[in-house]
């Protein structure tokens, strides 16, 4: 992956090196790699875990999660099977 400033412009070229930083801090080639079970299952969840490092709020990692916990309701929105919705899931 690479990832290029939208413009030469100073504030672009920081936002891209803020974006490179983050994906490298938290593996990002790694997070795909665990993401490529979608291919056989259709979608893939995961929850991103945040942390504030040099006064910026960026993702540390993210957490796949079992296809299995999730289902997809009439308006195709996803939602997370528990124990009291087994069903229809919550938001």
């Amino acid at each position: 992956w690479e990832v290029s400033p939208a413009s030469e412009d100073a504030q672009d070229v920081k936002a891209a090196e803020l974006v490179r930083m983050a994906l490298g801090r938290m593996r990002f080639n790694k997070v795909c790699k665990a993401f490529l079970d979608a291919t056989l299952k259709g979608f893939a969840v995961g929850e991103v875990m945040w942390e504030v490092h040099d006064g910026y709020v960026l993702p540390k990692t993210i957490k796949p999660k079992r296809q299995q916990r999730f289902a997809f309701n009439l308006q195709e929105e996803l939602r997370l099977l528990t124990r009291e919705a087994p069903v229809d899931g919550i938001e």
